[in-house]
């Protein structure tokens, strides 16, 4: 534990070990260590919580303080009495020039389909490799890239998973997406093609893309299948990586599900 000014900060378990709550009496925030411009026009912009200050260390890094959450992490079956409040978020994440001229200056990735699949294959173990439904699926993805139009470009957060969202407090009356780590300069069909891929059936996306507001052409849902499916199979990598073995289990059979719902839609077009 080290203490800053009055603030008392306990890390925070996560991969960076940048977060920190900060304990002073009663009274909490949370505080995050080596932060970019970009962190704090999020919070300018609505998507995390206030900046309460910040403070330029002597290392040169920039801490930076904001209101602690007293609500809850968003849970899994939250999610689709909640799609309409998260697909306004993204649209607005989307839509802001300003985020996406920051990741511009501050050298923000910028991902297009084949990177993904290149990020995949990178390290990849063995086992992952010859695993049948895994090379079936990451196959399909490479005969069926999506086209990239560099002018659609945007600030994406990249990682849209229901542990990312959180209540502003106990009544539910704000919600903030977090973790910011994983933002890049993509096609917004990274965001909306996990959310929607991983949480609503195949047979609300048309609902969902309205609520977004754009209308549900088959090249946007041919690109929620392919995005959604990258992204599933890169969250299978790190989980192995990560020694998850359990969690890797219950994402391969999510995989499985998904990729069958996935063969029946195109079934139907036919």
């Amino acid at each position: 534990m080290e203490q800053t000014d009055k603030w008392k900060l306990e890390p925070i378990a996560g991969d960076t070990g940048q977060a920190f709550m900060g304990v002073s009496g009663d009274e909490r925030i949370f505080v995050k260590h080596n932060v970019s411009p970009f962190f704090a026009a999020l919070s300018q912009e609505g998507f995390t919580p206030p900046l309460l200050w910040s403070k330029r260390l002597k290392d040169g890094e920039l801490m930076v303080a904001q209101q602690w959450l007293t609500g809850q992490t968003l849970r899994t079956k939250d999610v689709e009495s909640h799609i309409s409040t998260m697909m306004h978020v993204l649209h607005k994440l989307h839509q802001s020039d300003t985020l996406t001229l920051m990741l511009y200056r501050l050298s923000g990735e910028k991902m297009e389909p084949v990177d993904f699949v290149q990020d995949y294959y990178e390290s990849l173990p063995q086992t992952l490799s010859q695993h049948p439904l895994m090379h079936q699926v990451i196959t399909e993805l490479e005969n069926n890239i999506p086209p990239f139009n560099q002018f659609n470009i945007c600030a994406c957060h990249g990682d849209v998973n229901h542990k990312n969202w959180m209540f502003g407090d106990s009544e539910a009356k704000s919600l903030y997406l977090v973790d910011w780590d994983s933002a890049i300069l993509s096609d917004a069909m990274i965001d909306i093609g996990t959310l929607l891929y991983r949480y609503i059936p195949y047979e609300q996306w048309e609902k969902c893309l309205q609520l977004y507001g754009i209308d549900s052409q088959q090249l946007i849902i041919d690109k929620i299948w392919w995005y959604g499916e990258i992204q599933e199979l890169r969250h299978i990598k790190y989980q192995y990586l990560q020694e998850r073995i359990d969690v890797v289990e219950k994402e391969l059979e999510r995989l499985a599900q998904r990729h069958q719902w996935k063969g029946e839609y195109y079934a139907r077009k036919k």
